[in-house]
């Protein structure tokens, strides 16, 4: 319920990129002004949900009360509430007593990563590494206000709620060869759960089984080679796929342009 939502302390040190990002992009706003407009910000979106919030009730009340529904103002006592739900909670799901937990504990990537997954788009292996799974969980439980950013609109800057970028990343060249093992594994399955094409899944799986079988891997430089190979092929796929450009084979390994980075490391 928006009515329910607090304005965050923009003046904080959590908001300091967003406080940054409005001074560089108009040289008359300070440090005042930036938080002035953060804030100014959020109320018109608060204003807007409230309005779209409202909107749904009174559509809800003109509708009536379905099967199973809970009629306007009606009250419901606790005990027949099956998660004793109260105002500004979400009802929780049943619990299945039979499904046992998962054999497998693993973080879950960043929602910024999954979305771009989701959306088949290129996103930096380092979000499915170790380091940032475990990252992005610890924020995920501990700071809800990381669904507030920044996007820019035709003449200004704005408040949005969405998933949005580590300011830890690491670009595919700056990580390590067992990094890369480890998080293009975790990217593949994350991708599968996704219902990612099964070509274009396929491609991907060859190319990096390719890449971790490759003799390069025990002569000197060898895996720093492969490293870099795949942070710019990988990105020049994902770039051929979202243009019009004819979209090369990503599993065949251009060995010539291998063994020429290796001689330039």
């Amino acid at each position: 319920n928006p009515d329910q939502a607090q304005c965050p302390d923009f003046t904080s040190a959590f908001f300091e990129d967003m406080r940054n990002a409005l001074i560089q992009a108009n040289g008359a706003v300070d440090h005042d002004g930036a938080v002035a407009s953060l804030t100014a910000s959020w109320a018109d979106k608060n204003t807007r949900d409230k309005e779209r919030w409202d909107e749904q009730e009174a559509r809800q009340q003109v509708r009536g009360p379905q099967p199973g529904e809970q009629a306007p103002g009606e009250q419901v006592p606790a005990e027949q509430d099956p998660v004793h739900k109260t105002a500004g909670k979400k009802q929780l799901p049943p619990v299945k007593r039979g499904v046992k937990p998962s054999e497998v504990i693993m973080d879950q990537p960043a929602p910024f990563a999954i979305n771009k997954l989701k959306e088949l788009s290129y996103c930096d292996l380092w979000y499915f590494a170790p380091e940032a799974r475990k990252l992005a969980t610890e924020l995920l439980f501990t700071n809800n206000e990381d669904a507030l950013t920044l996007t820019r609109t035709d003449n200004a800057l704005v408040l949005a709620s969405s998933a949005r970028s580590s300011k830890n990343v690491k670009r595919d060249e700056e990580l390590s060869w067992e990094q890369v093992c480890v998080a293009s594994t975790v990217m593949l399955c994350w991708a599968s759960r996704l219902s990612w094409p099964d070509e274009h899944l396929k491609i991907l799986n060859t190319f990096y089984y390719k890449l971790q079988g490759h003799p390069m891997r025990s002569e000197p430089d060898g895996t720093s080679a492969l490293v870099l190979y795949q942070a710019k092929y990988r990105r020049d796929w994902h770039r051929a796929l979202e243009s019009d450009d004819e979209v090369f084979n990503l599993s065949a390994i251009n060995e010539d342009t291998l063994r020429f980075i290796r001689r330039e490391l």
